[in-house]
């Protein structure tokens, strides 16, 4: 094993005075990226001068750019010291084994599909295992029973490496009771009705509570050009309650709108040009 680790050890080379000057970088037996590529994952301010901040940074930054490629168990070191009375930091990489994710399970989703849960995932068998992205596959795995009404859902994944080089992921799920929308309450209205803001909402009463339907509704009332602004919120709900209400505020733009123009022109010398607009008449968003 050492003897594997010894051979995949890659040393980076900075060359830089640490009075400030910009440090010369060289890498050497990087295997899995070019040179001018690790050069763009360092820290920005390591390019400009070296200092502890600057080198911390670098180090997590390496890390993480390796992770986030499949190399889950890399490391990286760093120590200094003086080259023909130059100051050297000598960065030392080991990369380990590219590992791939060889096969992702689910426990415990009976109301959600596995496709419905793997088409929102960083992380799929056969690609490489991004370690850094298991926090988001997790959040994105909430927000597809959230868009089914499971809003109390909980997840916990488990890894175990199969190998040096691959991994099996299992997401074992909790769903919990399935919610429903009690009522819808509207604020922030002038000209509009309410009866003209439901009917442009995408979930009613009654029916099973979505977050992708609540942004679907959001979006259809800003497109009307109506509202300066328009959101359409879930409403504060307890563990113990299998409905919760919608709040949707909005702040309308002016209802008339007057333009005037002065012109001239070589055939009818002086002309007065106006314009008039009611953006919301009666109320139910139509345009005169």
């Amino acid at each position: 094993m050492a003897k594997d680790i010894n051979g995949l050890l890659a040393v980076i080379i900075l060359s830089a005075a640490l009075a400030g000057a910009s440090p010369l970088i060289e890498f050497q037996g990087n295997r899995a990226f070019s040179q001018r590529r690790l050069l763009r994952a360092l820290s920005p301010s390591l390019q400009k001068s070296v200092d502890g901040d600057s080198l911390r940074a670098s180090m997590e930054r390496l890390a993480s750019f390796y992770r986030r490629r499949g190399y889950a168990r890399v490391r990286v070191e760093y120590l200094t010291t003086e080259v023909e009375g130059k100051n050297v930091i000598r960065i030392l990489i080991d990369e380990g084994h590219l590992v791939k994710t060889a096969s992702l399970d689910f426990w415990g989703n009976e109301n959600v599909g596995r496709r419905q849960l793997l088409g929102n995932l960083i992380n799929r068998p056969g690609r490489p295992f991004d370690s850094e992205a298991m926090g988001r596959d997790e959040f994105n795995i909430l927000m597809a029973y959230a868009d089914h009404g499971f809003v109390f859902a909980e997840v916990e994944a488990q890894t175990e490496y199969l190998s040096d080089s691959t991994i099996s992921i299992t997401y074992r799920i909790a769903e919990g009771p399935r919610s429903r929308v009690r009522d819808i309450v509207i604020e922030g209205l002038g000209f509009s009705t309410e009866a003209s803001i439901r009917r442009r909402l995408k979930i009613s009463p009654h029916d099973f509570y979505s977050r992708g339907r609540l942004l679907e509704s959001e979006a259809a009332l800003s497109q009307t050009g109506l509202f300066r602004e328009s959101r359409v919120q879930p409403g504060e709900v307890s563990r113990d309650s299998l409905y919760i209400d919608i709040l949707v505020s909005v702040a309308e733009r002016p209802r008339r709108r007057m333009e005037a123009g002065l012109g001239y022109g070589s055939g009818d010398a002086f002309r007065l040009m106006g314009r008039w607009a009611n953006r919301n008449v009666s109320g139910e968003g139509d345009r005169l």
